[in-house]
């Protein structure tokens, strides 16, 4: 079956939430942050009935995005799940704007699925984490 991609609802807290504390490198980021977030309806999430396959969260202004939290739910890892809804973002998106994400320094799977969809390491943010890791900036021209 095909996932549907929309856009996420206050309904779907839950599911986000579940996705965000089961990473492997850990939310930062409280429940009060997720609803504004999910209330500021820039998401977008896969759907596979009512499961929560994958999300994101944008930030969007003129002529830049910026992806602030994404996320897929365990059971569908390593699937493609999250490149699908990265793709699909795309469209979403106002062409001819640029879409910047950060990702860990050993987040290498992500940093991988990155570069795999055109994006390009255009910086490095040191000691950026709480953990001291650097986050290292990407860019992808839409």
């Amino acid at each position: 079956m095909a996932p549907v991609y929309r856009k996420l609802h206050l309904n779907d807290l839950a599911q986000v939430d579940e996705i965000t504390r089961s990473s492997s490198f850990g939310s930062s980021w409280s429940q009060a942050a997720l609803i504004e977030e999910i209330q500021q309806g820039m998401s977008l999430g896969s759907f596979e009935g009512s499961q929560l396959i994958s999300f994101v969260l944008y930030r969007q202004g003129p002529d830049s995005a910026e992806i602030m939290w994404l996320g897929t739910h365990v059971q569908f890892q390593k699937q493609g799940q999250m490149k699908s809804l990265l793709r699909q973002l795309f469209y979403v998106l106002r062409q001819g704007s640029e879409l910047w994400l950060e990702v860990r320094q050993d987040n290498q799977a992500a940093a991988q699925l990155y570069r795999s969809l055109g994006f390009e390491q255009v910086g490095v943010r040191s000691r950026y984490y709480s953990t001291g890791h650097d986050a290292h900036l990407y860019s992808k021209k839409l």
